[in-house]
């Protein structure tokens, strides 16, 4: 048995990239507009850090900032418990990796069920699919190499086959989804990073 994974990009990657990058730029001017280079201080080489108080209405926000150079810094992605399913403090999984700075990205399932942690979009880790694509969710793309690391933004739909025998698909089944709750009448592939404490999901 064996299963494949294709991507199918979006015609508007391109668009959906700069128009990304220049709400961000926006974003950070409307609500950093006071903060000034000066305010960032050296961590760790190529890691900037510089946190701005401000207010949205009345209520006092503190915003923490990083500015990376990408020829000096690697970035990671790491799910909770290093599994597909399971959840963890961001402090946990930064100190068990030795990261110098980390954030939470992206949403996921958040219950006491054995399905915690289930991203709820796209999450591929060093070339494994751990969750698949939903609702046309914008993705962040990290790609590390020996001189710098690059990063995109894009909308990425994902599409699962199992191919049973020879290498023709006429054998072959579309999948559901991957490492999450089975839907009446669905198929979903339960492969990789299950959770490591409860053995991964049970259908």
């Amino acid at each position: 048995m064996k299963s494949t994974f294709s991507a199918k990009r979006s015609i508007v990657f391109e668009r959906q990239f700069v128009t990304t990058w220049v709400l961000v730029s926006l974003l950070l001017v409307t609500l950093c507009g006071n903060s000034s280079a000066q305010d960032f201080k050296t961590v760790h080489p190529g890691v900037e850090y510089a946190r701005v108080d401000h207010k949205l209405g009345n209520d006092p926000v503190k915003i923490d900032l990083l500015r990376l150079d990408l020829t000096k810094v690697r970035l990671d992605v790491h799910h909770a418990i290093d599994a597909a399913i399971g959840t963890e403090r961001t402090s946990s999984i930064a100190t068990r990796h030795r990261a110098v700075a980390a954030i939470n990205a992206g949403f996921f399932r958040l219950d006491k069920s054995e399905f915690a942690g289930d991203a709820a979009g796209i999450l591929m880790v060093d070339g494994e699919l751990l969750s698949e694509s939903l609702n046309d969710r914008a993705t962040m793309i990290i790609g590390n190499n020996a001189k710098d690391t690059k990063v995109f933004f894009g909308n990425y739909h994902s599409r699962i086959w199992l191919q049973f025998g020879g290498k023709g698909w006429d054998s072959s089944i579309e999948l559901s989804g991957v490492n999450r709750e089975r839907k009446v009448s669905e198929a979903v592939l339960y492969q990789g990073r299950l959770d490591q404490k409860s053995n991964g999901p049970r259908t």
